[in-house]
């Protein structure tokens, strides 16, 4: 999913708990579906332009926190923070 998306291209996923609805928003980036009947109706409203297509810099922008930067930042940041601080040394990951 973040693939697509980091490329400007708005999915259709099925919603579950963890995952897709972590990623995928609503009209935002793409379509979360609970069904084959919501899958049905998507891709009508997608042939048939009744839906309006998320703009690629929008999709792209949606998925900026997954970049490798900023998950690598993140991972630094929360080993520095559980690190005992007595033995520790800074955590620089790039």
């Amino acid at each position: 999913l973040v693939e697509s998306l980091a490329r400007g291209i708005p999915v259709i996923a099925r919603d579950c708990p963890h995952g897709p609805r972590d990623i995928v928003s609503t009209n935002v980036n793409g379509w979360l579906i609970k069904d084959d009947d919501e899958l049905r109706s998507v891709l009508y409203d997608v042939v048939s332009n009744s839906v309006s297509m998320p703009s690629s810099s929008a999709v792209v922008e949606s998925v900026r926190r997954f970049a490798t930067d900023s998950v690598l930042s993140t991972i630094g940041t929360v080993l520095n923070e559980v690190a005992p601080k007595s033995t520790r040394s800074p955590v620089n990951i790039t």
